[in-house]
């Protein structure tokens, strides 16, 4: 299972989901580890060399993903480009739950 690109652009917003979208594109994902169906964790590398780590728990309802919690350690917090770069990172890597 992966999650479309068009559930990340509707939960996260725009212009997060473009700038993100433009992070993973320039390949600023550092590190994206699917720890299990539920989390993916990651870092990316952001203004000025910063790395952030983001968290994402998402929220599993049969084979669909109706949603996730995120965190991420940059000034945003939460919902942004750097959770969306994550997200499309596990999405190329691999399944972000269970198939």
């Amino acid at each position: 299972m992966r999650i479309a690109r068009k559930d990340i652009r509707r939960a996260i917003g725009e212009p997060s989901f473009s700038r993100g979208d433009d992070y993973f594109i320039r390949g600023k994902v550092c590190a994206v580890k699917i720890e299990s169906p539920e989390y993916i964790s990651g870092e990316v590398s952001g203004s000025g060399g910063r790395r952030y780590r983001v968290d994402v728990r998402l929220l599993l309802s049969g084979s669909r993903v109706p949603g996730f919690v995120n965190r991420c350690t940059c000034p945003v917090g939460a919902n942004c480009k750097h959770v969306v770069a994550v997200l499309l990172a596990a999405g190329e890597t691999g399944t972000t739950g269970p198939a």
